[in-house]
């Protein structure tokens, strides 16, 4: 383990416990929101009357326009990433309190940065203001922890796996078959060498989802780095 502090992060949930101690606790009050330090910025959880989550869940007017925003999103080109950040932003406006929009939106935000505009230091403040009005509507959502982790995980803040892996755990913590999740944390594990976890991860994600093309890849990846070139080949 190694010590690692990042202002830039702030959106990271603090319930008490040092991250790398383990997933966050799915306990949390349904009215729970995130509010900030005021010495050290950093964000804790209170009760708001103000904003609840509704037990019976509603169709939302965005819901169409983020269903194609994940999918433009997913696509990781560039033009496709413009797309679904258009997509998402309109979502967002038309319906602030779809938090999943917000989440897909900080996603989008951060693979522009991280593969097309690395040198825009904007795109990681809107892609923290996107997942952290996301933790406010919602702070159990299992995709937005998984977004935490992906947001982690890149080279402006160093490649801190551990506080990334942790992030994916929390989200899968509370949904044991999100298929994001598990497709991030295999492609963290072979990059860092786990290269069993890391197949282990990724045959579940297409266990979930056998359409996922990009973790049928990155098991040919992960073939490769351990030395199986045919059966890479063949994947």
């Amino acid at each position: 383990m190694r010590d690692y502090v990042d202002n830039t992060l702030a959106y990271c949930l603090d319930d008490g416990t040092p991250l790398l101690d383990g997933p966050a606790s799915g306990d949390l009050p349904r009215t729970a929101i995130l509010r900030a330090d005021s010495a050290g910025g950093e964000y804790r959880h209170s009760e708001s009357p103000t904003i609840r989550m509704n037990s019976t869940p509603e169709v939302s007017p965005a819901q169409d326009l983020y269903f194609q925003g994940s999918f433009y999103s997913g696509r990781e080109n560039k033009a496709d990433n413009q797309k679904a950040i258009e997509l998402l932003e309109e979502a967002v406006m038309l319906d602030p309190n779809h938090a999943l929009s917000h989440v897909e939106l900080a996603r989008a935000y951060g693979t522009k940065f991280f593969y097309f505009e690395s040198g825009n230091k904007g795109l990681l403040a809107r892609s923290h203001a996107a997942l952290q009005k996301a933790f406010l509507i919602d702070p159990n959502l299992p995709q937005a922890h998984e977004v935490k982790g992906y947001l982690l995980w890149s080279p402006a803040n160093g490649f801190p796996h551990e506080q990334a892996i942790a992030a994916i755990r929390s989200a899968l913590a509370i949904d044991p078959d999100l298929c994001g999740a598990h497709h991030r944390l295999g492609c963290i594990y072979f990059h860092i060498g786990l290269l069993d976890e890391a197949g282990a991860a990724l045959r579940k994600t297409l266990e979930i989802d056998p359409s996922n093309n990009m973790a049928r890849f990155n098991i040919a990846m992960n073939e490769n780095y351990a030395g199986r070139y045919n059966e890479a080949l063949q994947i």
